[in-house]
């Protein structure tokens, strides 16, 4: 992948970061191995943090991604063309499913989907 296509914000990331981004990109590629049969010789995973890409203000972002703000995005996973993707501070599911919609429009398809929420505590044993 040609290093101008990879947004800049992540050569930055702390060790934190670019743990979670390979997480999130190793969990991203068993779900699509486990749906798919490889049949091309080139296969393409990418991670983006589209940085609050949210439908509806929350208590602590108080605006919403602008129209030309999402325009951007979607132009760069374009560029990208990934088989698989995951995304870093996505908003609700209704604003992965818009962001789903509109690149399907834009004839890039991603049938496959998961929305995990973070900082949802789901048992009582320490972290």
């Amino acid at each position: 992948m040609d290093a101008e296509l990879i947004p800049k914000h992540l050569f930055n990331s702390t060790p934190r970061a670019k743990k979670n981004l390979f997480l999130s990109g190793l969990f991203t590629f068993g779900l699509f191995y486990s749906y798919t049969s490889f049949s091309a010789d080139t296969f393409r995973i990418a991670a983006y943090n589209v940085e609050n890409y949210l439908d509806q203000p929350t208590e602590s972002r108080k605006f919403t991604k602008a129209a030309d703000a999402k325009a951007k995005v979607r132009e760069s996973i374009k560029a990208m063309n990934p088989d698989v993707i995951s995304f870093e501070e996505m908003g609700s599911t209704n604003a992965l499913l818009e962001l789903r919609a509109s690149l399907k429009a834009d004839g890039l398809d991603f049938p496959y989907w998961e929305h995990i929420q973070a900082g949802i505590r789901t048992s009582t044993s320490p972290c």
